[in-house]
């Protein structure tokens, strides 16, 4: 009764179930206006509240995220809490599919606001889409339909095409293989398969997942039986048929590799297919019966020795982990591996020019069943020594300059042979002409003639 007869009190409450009602309404207002890019610091404090965890330029709802820039929501991901995103459109046509001309707005108008979101990358669940300049660059295929639709602009003429080869139009590969399953400007992806454009045009492939539909074009004239150095790129597809993976100079058969210079082969390695490598010596015919391989032998000697090699560069031929290096299609250095290179090494002292391509002088020798060599470094002697046994690795020894009289050559096993002179010969070393060991050393030095005389070591005379 006291309060209905209370005129006053009546009146304050009306006033504040209107002031009550009013701020549900505002409040109502602001949720259903929701949180969009631009949105200030504050204007997220009255939609969603204070956040679990911030920094200055971060704020963590549970495991949601939104970011700042200059105070204005820049970037997103939604995650525990229902962030409230809404992002502003116009409200004129509905796009029904996204291609490469649709700008951010009418991704949003087909998909909605993402689940996460920078500036030029928004995510769908794992389905992503990027921009540049507003307009869509690429684009990852995921979770979620992205409502890709790209019409591909083909010629009447070619509307019978059903074969990929290299030059193809991005039309022409979109009119065969249809919207890719992810694609940037210039790399399109099917399942595991990739096209690679270069203006425009298909410039290399790899085959994975999905078949691309490759066929590179080739003459109908003669067919090669075997590929050589002077084979082309079409005379490798003739026999071996389009690549698995291609670049525009080096092509993958499986994990065989064939790679051109000019449109020539100049380098392979065989691997899981047969390339049907056939390379013929061009071998004189007084040398047919030679059975070794020597520092200076010819790129023919070689291969009338060894055969093809299992992998080939211009300079440098492996077989197996065995390698050996040409210098002007000569051999001027080799490493035992796995093949037994048939080396024949010079009983009798140097055997191979100065080698200067690094800038220094090498000369190589060999004594007592062992290769080394003798590089000037400055005011040091590198002495590196090649033991016959493929076991055995090469031992540097450095020789201070105050010890240039001789070199103490060590094997890998530290076995200490002799000190070596520069003609090879070597301290305890049996003389032919004397039958006694050489045990003085004699310094190199220059004749009257100019010519001059290695150091070396002879035996006493009686």
């Amino acid at each position: 009764m006291f309060f209905l007869k209370n005129k006053r009190f009546n009146k304050s409450l009306k006033i504040l179930i209107i002031l009550f009602s009013f701020l549900i309404i505002f409040t109502s207002i602001i949720s259903a206006a929701g949180i969009s890019l631009g949105a200030s610091k504050s204007e997220v404090i009255k939609v969603l509240g204070e956040p679990d965890s911030l920094s200055s330029n971060t704020w963590w709802y549970g495991s949601s995220r939104i970011s700042f820039r200059n105070g204005k929501v820049d970037s997103y991901s939604q995650g525990s809490v229902d962030l409230k995103i809404k992002l502003k459109v116009s409200n004129d046509r509905v796009p029904e599919f996204i291609n490469l001309e649709s700008n951010k707005e009418d991704v949003i108008k087909i998909l909605g606001a993402p689940n996460s979101l920078s500036s030029n990358t928004w995510w769908y669940g794992s389905s992503r889409i990027s921009f540049r300049n507003n307009k869509v660059n690429s684009y990852s295929k995921g979770s979620v339909d992205l409502k890709i639709k790209l019409i591909p602009k083909i010629e009447k003429d070619k509307k019978d095409i059903l074969n990929i080869d290299l030059g193809s139009s991005k039309s022409e590969v979109l009119y065969i293989l249809g919207e890719p399953d992810s694609l940037s400007s210039n790399t399109w992806w099917y399942g595991s398969s990739r096209i690679s454009f270069r203006n425009d045009k298909v410039n290399s492939y790899s085959k994975g997942s999905v078949d691309l539909k490759i066929k590179l074009k080739v003459s109908n004239d003669r067919v090669p039986e075997f590929i050589n150095l002077e084979s082309n790129k079409e005379d490798v597809i003739k026999i071996l048929g389009a690549p698995n993976s291609l670049s525009s100079n080096t092509w993958w058969y499986g994990s065989s590799r064939i790679s051109f210079r000019n449109n020539k082969v100049n380098s392979y390695s065989k691997g899981s297919v047969d390339l049907k490598i056939k390379l013929i010596p061009k071998i004189e015919k007084d040398k047919k019966d030679i059975l070794n391989i020597d520092l200076g032998s010819s790129k023919s000697e070689v291969l009338y020795i060894l055969g093809e090699p299992d992998s080939l560069s211009s300079n440098t031929w492996w077989y197996g982990s065995s390698r050996i290096s040409f210098r002007n299609d000569k051999v001027n250095s080799y490493s035992k591996g796995s093949v037994d290179l048939k080396i024949s090494i010079d009983p009798n002292g140097e055997y191979l020019n100065p080698d200067d391509s690094y800038g220094v002088s090498n000369n190589y020798y060999s004594y007592n069943g062992k290769e080394y060599s003798i590089r000037e470094e400055e005011n040091k002697f590198s002495v590196n020594v090649y033991p016959i046994s493929n076991t055995d690795s090469t031992k540097i020894n450095n020789i201070e300059e105050d010890n240039l009289e001789s070199y103490t050559i060590k094997d890998y096993y530290q076995n200490e042979y002799s000190s070596a002179a520069e003609n090879g010969s070597y301290y305890g070393e049996i003389s032919n002409e004397t039958g006694r060991p050489k045990t003085v050393y004699v310094n190199g030095y220059f004749r009257k003639d100019g010519t001059y005389v290695r150091s070396h070591y002879r035996s006493k005379p009686k």
